[in-house]
């Protein structure tokens, strides 16, 4: 046999005596390796890249509210939706319009394509043109389409929120189909803002787990010459809208905490809603934000409570006692309803828009930051999320799946805790106090969102 080809095979075959083995003849060894692959007739078609949100493997829809006093016809064409939307959708090869309403139960979207509901399950389902797409925007405030459900859909999908009108609303489509043309949104020149109260209060642990982490990353990242850190001290208004204004960056990271009050006066919890808190406890104005800078495409990540928005009731209310200080924040935030904050709003809907907000519907708690029994950080995949994903030129749905995946794992440790809880005496108190630390990070990390289309990416440098 020629040099370089093995003397003989040996096979995982037994002829009932003996493993079978085989000496290769070199004329016809030579022959087979040159022959024809069968690779062509037996591979299965490749995988769709769920990266690709135009492949109809994967798809992108948007769901709507379900209202029983339109016409068929018209709810399979999203025609009772603003005409932004409806350009939207005409625009997106492969595009579905879903509908929801309560009646409809937790699980179920309806599709009237066919002339008629044909109901779409929400999880188990496969996935683009034969079930449910991918990616979804949601068009709507949570008072009509719930939180709850931007939750759910999240687990297994890639989900966005426009509440929108108006200017606002044409705004954003038109930039969004255009694709953000002529931005001056730098990627080498991230904002970083992180204010420190110090001692054992949220915005240190907030600023050493996710801030430092992240800048860290940038720092290293070659491409990213020009950050911008602002901090403790560095960390205030009035730094952040000049900072803004002056590096028109492609991504805005900030940690902090979220205006919720005051509890009596709904008007002001409303109108300030979300507002970052600043180093001097003074709030960041969207106001002033926009009036020296337009976000042109960036896309900003805001670690505060209710920095997205706000539900009722909270998902923790019933964890505090009634008359305690978060338990009567919380009631004072769920009295106003369902909301988007006002910050996303503005800056979605600027001249010049956003590209999408990332952000909390609820408060984060030093629990779902610090693991309690060992003092780990439990964030890396929010830098991931950032760094990794959104900095790769993922598109925000897709990169903030980090976030959302450990959930699926949370559940089964909840649903191990519940039958230990329910077991022996003495494994009940440990058990409990694990299930209620599992119940709170769930919570917390499901209620991470993303307002704007979740196809939403930052353009990557050449």
């Amino acid at each position: 046999m020629s040099s370089g080809l093995p003397g003989e095979l040996a096979a995982n075959a037994w002829d009932g005596e003996r493993v079978a083995r085989g000496i290769l003849d070199a004329q016809r060894a030579r022959a087979f390796a040159l022959g024809p692959s069968p690779v062509g007739r037996l591979m299965k078609p490749s995988p769709a890249n769920e990266r690709n949100w135009s492949d109809k493997r994967v798809g992108w829809g948007i769901v709507l509210f379900d209202d029983p006093d339109v016409p068929v016809a018209e709810r399979a064409r999203a025609d009772d939706a603003p005409e932004p939307i409806r350009r939207l959708v005409a625009s997106r090869k492969h595009a579905r319009v879903l509908r929801w309403r309560p009646q409809l139960g937790p699980m179920v979207l309806a599709d009237y394509a066919s002339g008629k509901e044909t109901p779409v399950p929400i999880g188990g389902a496969p996935a683009g043109a034969a079930g449910l797409p991918r990616y979804l925007l949601l068009y709507g405030g949570p008072d009509v389409l719930p939180w709850s459900l931007q939750y759910l859909l999240n687990a297994g999908n890639y989900v966005g929120r426009l509440d929108l009108d108006g200017d606002g609303l044409q705004n954003y489509v038109s930039a969004l189909l255009s694709g953000w043309p002529d931005s001056d949104a730098r990627y080498d020149r991230p904002v970083v803002w992180a204010t420190d109260f110090g001692g054992d209060d949220m915005t240190t642990i907030m600023r050493e787990k996710i801030a430092d982490p992240l800048v860290a990353a940038l720092r290293d990242d070659g491409d990213m010459a020009d950050l911008r850190v602002l901090k403790q001290e560095a960390a205030t208004a009035g730094a952040l809208a000049e900072s803004l204004a002056a590096a028109t960056p492609a991504l805005v990271v900030t940690t902090s905490h979220g205006q919720t009050g005051p509890p009596s006066d709904p008007n002001a919890m409303r109108a300030n809603l979300g507002a970052l808190v600043d180093q001097h406890h003074a709030l960041v104005n969207p106001g002033d934000l926009l009036d020296a800078w337009q976000p042109d495409g960036a896309i900003w990540y805001a670690h505060a409570c209710c920095s997205a928005g706000a539900d009722a009731p909270s998902a923790f209310a019933e964890l505090f006692e009634t008359g305690s200080g978060l338990r009567a924040v919380l009631d004072g935030v769920a009295a106003i309803g369902p909301s988007v904050a006002p910050l996303p709003r503005a800056l979605l809907g600027a001249k010049r828009p956003l590209r999408a907000f990332i952000g909390h519907v609820e408060p984060t708690f030093e629990w779902t930051i610090r693991f309690p029994y060992s003092g780990q950080a439990l964030t890396a995949s929010i830098v991931t999320a950032l760094y990794d994903g959104l900095c790769d030129g993922e598109a925000a749905g897709y990169a903030t799946r980090r976030i959302w995946s450990p959930m699926g794992q949370l559940g089964a440790a909840m649903e191990q805790a519940r039958q230990l809880v329910a077991g022996r005496r003495h494994q009940r108190e440990a058990a409990l106090k694990s299930l209620l630390y599992l119940q709170v990070v769930w919570r917390d990390r499901g209620s991470t969102v993303v307002l704007g289309d979740p196809t939403a990416a930052l353009p990557l440098p050449d």
